[in-house]
C-alpha cells in the first residue's frame, strides 16, 4: 500500500510485477446528527460536504428524513473535460472526490499515484486507486475513483491491471435510501 500523492521518477526501466494499492484520501460527506430525532415532518441535510477531489465541483449530499417525506438524493460532482484531464501531471493528494452522505457517511475518494520515467514502464502486476465503499449501510455514496498517471519517454507496456474504480454506495435503511456508487477515475 502507498499513500495518496506518491510520485516516482526514474531514469531507467520501471517494472511493477507485484501489487500497488493507493490508499483513498478525499473524505466523504457525513450527517452529524441523530436519525432518532427525526419526525415524519422533518429532514436535515448532511452537515459535512464531501471533498471535491480533481473535478469541477464536489458531490452534493442527499436529504435525510423518514419514508413519509419526499427526500432528494444527492448529485454527483461533474468530472473534468478531456482537455483538463490530459494536462494533469502532478495531481497532489486529492484524486477522486468523496461520496455524498445520507445517514451513512460517504466513502473516501481514490488517491493519486504517478510514475514519470525516461525509460520504459512495464506492468505485469497491478496498480489500483479505487474509491472507498460507503462506510455505513445507511445510504452513503461511494467515493470516486482516483488518478493513476504513467508517463514514459520510451514506452508503456501493460500486461497487468491498472484500475481507478468508484466505490459502492451503502444500502438502504429505515431513514435513508440506498447511496449511489462513485464515478470512475482517470488512468
Amino acid at each position: 500500500q502507498v499513500a495518496s500523492g506518491t510520485s516516482i521518477r526514474c531514469a531507467t526501466r520501471f517494472t511493477i510485477a507485484g501489487t500497488i494499492t493507493v490508499l483513498p484520501y478525499a473524505r466523504g460527506g457525513r450527517y452529524m446528527g441523530s436519525p432518532a430525532a427525526l419526525t415524519s415532518s422533518t429532514y436535515a441535510p448532511a452537515q459535512r460536504s464531501p471533498a471535491m477531489g480533481i473535478s469541477n465541483a464536489s458531490a452534493v449530499n442527499g436529504a435525510l428524513g423518514t419514508f413519509e417525506n419526499d427526500l432528494a438524493g444527492g448529485f454527483g460532482g461533474p468530472g473534468l473535460t478531456s482537455g483538463q484531464a490530459k494536462n494533469i501531471f502532478s495531481p497532489g493528494l486529492l484524486g477522486g472526490g468523496g461520496g455524498g452522505a445520507s445517514i451513512g457517511e460517504g466513502g473516501k475518494g481514490g488517491g493519486t499515484f504517478t510514475v514519470l520515467c525516461r525509460g520504459p514502464v512495464e506492468i505485469t502486476g497491478s496498480i489500483t486507486a479505487n474509491g472507498e465503499t460507503a462506510s455505513s449501510l445507511l445510504g452513503g455514496g461511494g467515493g470516486g475513483g482516483g488518478i493513476i498517471i504513467l508517463a514514459s519517454l520510451d514506452s508503456i507496456v501493460n500486461d497487468g491491471t491498472v484500475a481507478a474504480t468508484g466505490g459502492n454506495g451503502g444500502s438502504w435503511g429505515t431513514s435513508a435510501g440506498a447511496g449511489g456508487g462513485g464515478g470512475g477515475g482517470i488512468v
